[in-house]
C-alpha cells in the first residue's frame, strides 16, 4: 500500500503536491492533514468529490501494511506523524520538496528535492518528463500551487522553472477564473482582527542595519491563515523580516517571512522545531508561552540576522573628481575620458557639489568653455556614510531621483554608489556591460575553474600563482591572471604568455615574487610592469591595473592606474576581458563583467564598446586573426563598427610598425591564408600597405608558400611568416619594398629574404624548373639562397608544380651529406686555394643531381676533378 503525505496547515502548494504524486504514483492514497488552511479548506468544499482523499486515522490499524511513503512539501519526516510512523515500521521514503532538506537522521530516501519556487513545479517537471497528460482540474490545482508559493512569480526564490511549469500548465487548461477566485482571498473578519492586532502590537526593530517587525498577539481560537497576515504586514510596514507569533490555546505558531538574501529565516525557525526556505518559514510550539518566545526571538535575531551590503561595499573607490576652479572644457574631458554621467566637486578634500553631464554639455553649448566649474555645479549634495545599508542607499535614489551618492566619511569624500553600482548588486544574477551598447544584461560568471587550472597548468606554473595569489593577500592587494591565457585555459587551446595583474603595485609585487623564489626581474617602472624569469623556464609579466584614454583616433593610449574592471575594460574584446583570480579567499575564481565567458561559449568576437575600433585599429586586423584561428564570428554590431572604420580610413591612419605587429601575428599562425583572405575581402589590405591590394594571384601564392613550407618542415627549420610576408609584399615597386624595411628594421636575415625574393623573380625565370637540369641550374644560381626565398619565389610562380620541383631540390638540397672535406682534398694532392671550393661543390652537386650516391663514386670524381685541373677553374654558384 502507498500514501501520500504533506505537511499540516496544508496549502495550495502542498495540495498540487499530493495532486502531482498521484499522476505518478496512481496507485497511492492521498492523506489529509488534520489542518487545512482557510483557502484549501474552501477550495475542497467544492472539489473534494473529484479526488479520493482519505483521513491518518483510516491507517491506524494496518501502518504496517504501508510499504511506500510518498512526502511532499515537506521533508521532515518527525512533522508527519503517519509518515514517520510507517517509516519506522519499514516502508520506503519518497520525498518531493522545494525546502532545503534539514533532518539529518533520514538520509535515505528517494525523490527530489530542488530549490524551486514551488514544490508544485518539481511534479510538473517529472510529469512532463514522463509524458503524463493532466485533465484541466488537475492543472487548475498545480497552477494554484505555483502562483501561491511564487507570489505569482514575483517573490525573491522564484526560478525559470517555476515560469516554464506555469506556461505548461495554462497550456494544459489551467483555469485563470479558479486561479483568481482562490488566489488572493481577502482577509476574513477574524483575520482581519488579528492583522489589526498585529500591527498595533508590533515593535519596530533595527538589526545590522535591517529593519525587523517582531509582533505578537493572543486569540481566544485558532486562526488560519497566519502567513497571509504575516506578508500583509510585510507589505504595510515595508520590514526586511517579519516575525509573527500568534498564541492560541494550544500553541503558539510562528510566521518568519523575509525580504532580503542575507536574513534566512528557515534556520531561525528551526531553533523552534519548525523549518521553511530562506524566505519563508513557520514553526509551531505546542504549549508555548508568548511572551517567552517573543523574548526568545528578540534574544537570537541578532545571532541569525547577518549585516547587510553598505556603501562601502558597493561604493567605487577612489574617485575621479574635479575641483570647484577648473573650467567646464576641463570637466567635459575628464568625463569623456573616463565615460561618467557626472563628477563630485571637491576642495581640499571635502565635497562641495557635483557636476552633471548634462550641465557640462548645456554649457558647451552655450560657449560656457571657460566659465569655472563652481558657477554650475549642483551644492546640495545628498551624501550617504560608507556604513548605511544598501535598502537606504536603494530608498535615496528612488524618493529623491538620484542617480548617484557620494559616499563621505568625517566629511572626505571616500567613494560614490553609482545606480548602474546598486543595480548590479540588486539582480545579482546579471551584470550591466559597463557603458556598452550590446546587451543590457548578461550572466554574471561566478564560475569556479579551479579545476581547469589544475587540469590544464603545469604543476609548477600552478604552484607559482599559488604563491603570487599568497603575496597579493598579504600586501592587501588583488590579484588576477588576465587575458588570453584566461581565454584559451576555458577553451582548451595552449598558451604561454602569463599575465598578471595587480590592483595595486604591480612592478613591487613581481620584486618580491622573484626574490621569494630566485628569479630574475626586469622592472619597468615607467610603464608599471614588470617582467620575472623563474629558474623553470616560464616568464610572468606583472603589470599594475589600470584604464587607458587614448587622446586622438589612432594613437597611443595614456595610462593611468586604476581597479580591476577598468582594466579589463580597456581590452579589445569581451573574450579577453576576463580574469582569474589568483588570491586565496578566491582563487579559481573567474571574472567576467563584460559577458566574455557567454560570448566564448557562442564563439563571438564583439568590442567593448563602439568606439573601439576608431580608438585602435589594429583591432580590426585581431578580430580577423582570432575569426581565423578559432573558427568564430564577429558578432553583428561589432561586424557594423569594424566597416565603418574602414571606410573611414582608420587602419591607414596607424603607423606602419603598428600594423606590422598585429599583420605578423596572422603570419605567425599555422594557416595565416583565411585571415588574409578576410582582410582582402574587407579591403584592409590597401589600408595597411597604402594601396596595395592583394587579389587572388597573391592569395594564391599564399596557399602555394603554404603548401611548400609544409612539405618542408620535416626536413628544415623554417621562419614562415617571411616567406608569407614576401609573398605579401610582391605587388610592392622596389621603391616600396625599400621604405618598408627601413621603416620595419628587420634583421639582417629577413630582411634578405624579401630582397632576394624581388631579385629571383627577375633574374631567374621560372621556365628553368621545366628543363631536365633544373637541379642543377637552381643550385648553381641559388645555392646561397635560404629555404624561405626559395619557397616564396616558387609560390610566386602561381602552379602548384613550380612549387613541387623548388621543394624538391630544398628537400635534396636540405638532406645533401658529402662525405669529403676540404682536408680529404688536400690530402689526395689537391693545393690549398680556391681550387678546393670549386671541387667540393662540383661533388655536392653530382650528389645533387643524383650523378653519384655511393661514397666510392665520390672518391673517384674527387680524383678525377684533381687529375683535370678543376682546381684552377672559375667555377659560379650563385
Amino acid at each position: 500500500m502507498q500514501v501520500i503525505c504533506s505537511h499540516e496547515n496544508l496549502d495550495f502548494d502542498g495540495l498540487a503536491a499530493m495532486i502531482g504524486a498521484q499522476k505518478l504514483f496512481p496507485e497511492s492514497k492521498m492523506v489529509l492533514p488534520g489542518k487545512l488552511s482557510g483557502p484549501v479548506k474552501e477550495f475542497l468544499a467544492l472539489y473534494k468529490d473529484t479526488f479520493d482523499f482519505y483521513s491518518a486515522g483510516s491507517f491506524e490499524k494496518n501502518i504496517e501494511q504501508i510499504d511506500k511513503v510518498i512526502l511532499v512539501d515537506i521533508n521532515q519526516l518527525s512533522r508527519v506523524s503517519l509518515a514517520q510512523r510507517a517509516v519506522a515500521a519499514g516502508a520506503r521514503l519518497i520525498i518531493y520538496d522545494h525546502h532545503p532538506y534539514t533532518e539529518n537522521e533520514q538520509k535515505y530516501f528517494q525523490g527530489i528535492i530542488e530549490p524551486l519556487g514551488a514544490t508544485a513545479t518539481i511534479m510538473v517537471k517529472e510529469i512532463r518528463r514522463r509524458q503524463i497528460q493532466l485533465n484541466p482540474i488537475e492543472a487548475t490545482i498545480l497552477a494554484l500551487g505555483i502562483h501561491q508559493d511564487t507570489g505569482s512569480l514575483r517573490f525573491l526564490g522564484t526560478t525559470t522553472s517555476d515560469a516554464e511549469a506555469l506556461a505548461y500548465l495554462l497550456g494544459s487548461g489551467a483555469n485563470l477564473a479558479v486561479i483568481n477566485t482562490f488566489l488572493e482571498r481577502p482577509l476574513n473578519m477574524e483575520q482581519q482582527q488579528l492583522y489589526n492586532l498585529l500591527l498595533a502590537n508590533g515593535e519596530e526593530k533595527w538589526i545590522n542595519g535591517n529593519q525587523i517587525l517582531l509582533a505578537g498577539a493572543k486569540t481566544t481560537k485558532y486562526i488560519g491563515g497566519i502567513a497571509l497576515i504575516a506578508r500583509k504586514l510585510g507589505d504595510t510596514s515595508g520590514a526586511d523580516v517579519v516575525l509573527v507569533a500568534v498564541a492560541s490555546p494550544r500553541q503558539v505558531d510562528l510566521v518568519a517571512r523575509s525580504r532580503v538574501d542575507w536574513v534566512r529565516v528557515d534556520e531561525l525557525m528551526r531553533h523552534f522545531g519548525g523549518g521553511g526556505h530562506a524566505k519563508a518559514g513557520s514553526a509551531k510550539v505546542k504549549g508555548g508561552k508568548l511572551e517567552e518566545l517573543l523574548e526568545q526571538l528578540d534574544q537570537l535575531l541578532p545571532s541569525f540576522i547577518s549585516a547587510p551590503l553598505t556603501a562601502r561595499d558597493l561604493m567605487s573607490s577612489p574617485v575621479k573628481s574635479v575641483k570647484p576652479q577648473q573650467t567646464i572644457s576641463e570637466a567635459a574631458r575628464l568625463l569623456l575620458r573616463y565615460g561618467h554621467s557626472g563628477m563630485p566637486v571637491v576642495d581640499d578634500g571635502k565635497l562641495v557639489g557635483i557636476i552633471s553631464r548634462r550641465d557640462v554639455d548645456k554649457a558647451m553649448h552655450h560657449n560656457l568653455g571657460h566659465a569655472p566649474v563652481k558657477a554650475y555645479m549642483s551644492r546640495q549634495v545628498k551624501t550617504v556614510e560608507p556604513d548605511i545599508p544598501m535598502t537606504l542607499i536603494e530608498d535615496l535614489m528612488i524618493n529623491h531621483d538620484i542617480g548617484r551618492l557620494p559616499v563621505c566619511e568625517n566629511g572626505v569624500l571616500v567613494g560614490i554608489v553609482s545606480r548602474t553600482d546598486l543595480l548590479k548588486t540588486i539582480h545579482r544574477e546579471y551584470q550591466g556591460r559597463f557603458s556598452t551598447n550590446f546587451r543590457l544584461q548578461c550572466p554574471v560568471q561566478g564560475v569556479e575553474i579551479k579545476e581547469l587550472l589544475l587540469q590544464r597548468l603545469e604543476p609548477g606554473l600552478l604552484k607559482f600563482l599559488e604563491i603570487i595569489g599568497r603575496l597579493g593577500q598579504e600586501r592587501d592587494e588583488l590579484v588576477f591572471l588576465v587575458g588570453g591565457i584566461v581565454r584559451d585555459l576555458i577553451i582548451g587551446c595552449p598558451n604561454i604568455d602569463i599575465d598578471v595583474v595587480v590592483e595595486g603595485d604591480g612592478p613591487q609585487l613581481a620584486r618580491q615574487f622573484a626574490e621569494l623564489t630566485g628569479s630574475k626581474v626586469r622592472n619597468h617602472d615607467t610603464f608599471q610592469t614588470a617582467t620575472v624569469f623563474v629558474p623553470e623556464g616560464y616568464r610572468l609579466d606583472f603589470v599594475s591595473a589600470r584604464r587607458e584614454f587614448y587622446p586622438y583616433p589612432a594613437a597611443l593610449p595614456t595610462v593611468e592606474s586604476a581597479r580591476i574592471k577598468e582594466d579589463l575594460y580597456r581590452r579589445d574584446f569581451t573574450v579577453n576581458a576576463m580574469a582569474i583570480s589568483l588570491n586565496p579567499d578566491s582563487f579559481g575564481l573567474l571574472v567576467d563583467y563584460f559577458c566574455g565567458y557567454s560570448d566564448l561559449m557562442e564563439g563571438l568576437i564583439r568590442v567593448l564598446h563602439n568606439l573601439s575600433f576608431v580608438e585602435d585599429p589594429t583591432r580590426i586586423i585581431r578580430a580577423v586573426r582570432f575569426c581565423s584561428k578559432y573558427g568564430w564570428q564577429i558578432e553583428e554590431e561589432t561586424y557594423g563598427f569594424m566597416l565603418r572604420a574602414l571606410k573611414e580610413k582608420r587602419l591607414a591612419e596607424v603607423s606602419l610598425p603598428r600594423l606590422w605587429n598585429e599583420l605578423k601575428q596572422i603570419l605567425l599562425e599555422d594557416d595565416p591564408v583565411p585571415a588574409v583572405e578576410q582582410l582582402a575581402q574587407l579591403e584592409a589590405d590597401k589600408q595597411i600597405f597604402r594601396g596595395m591590394a592583394w587579389d587572388h594571384r597573391v592569395q594564391e601564392a599564399l596557399k602555394l608558400a603554404r603548401k611548400g613550407i609544409r612539405e618542408l618542415e620535416p626536413v628544415a627549420e623554417i621562419t614562415a611568416w617571411s616567406a608569407y610576408l614576401a609573398v605579401l609584399l610582391s605587388p610592392c615597386s622596389s621603391l616600396q619594398i625599400r621604405d618598408f624595411l627601413e621603416t620595419l628594421l628587420f634583421n639582417k636575415r629577413d630582411r634578405q629574404i624579401i630582397v632576394d625574393v624581388f631579385e629571383l623573380k627577375s633574374s631567374l625565370p621560372y621556365e628553368v624548373l621545366w628543363r631536365k637540369d633544373y637541379l642543377e641550374v637552381l643550385h648553381r644560381q641559388c645555392r646561397s639562397k635560404v629555404d624561405e626565398t626559395m619557397v616564396a619565389w616558387g609560390a610566386l610562380s602561381g602552379t602548384e608544380t613550380a612549387v613541387q620541383k623548388t621543394c624538391t631540390y630544398l628537400i635534396k638540397r636540405n638532406t645533401l651529406k658529402p662525405k669529403l672535406t676540404g682536408h680529404d682534398l688536400i690530402g689526395l694532392g689537391l693545393k690549398p686555394g680556391p681550387g678546393v671550393g670549386a671541387i667540393l661543390k662540383e661533388l655536392e652537386m653530382a650528389r645533387l643531381t643524383g650523378k653519384i650516391k655511393e661514397d666510392g663514386e665520390e672518391l673517384c670524381l674527387a680524383k678525377e676533378l684533381i687529375k683535370g685541373g678543376v682546381q684552377h677553374a672559375d667555377v659560379q654558384f650563385g
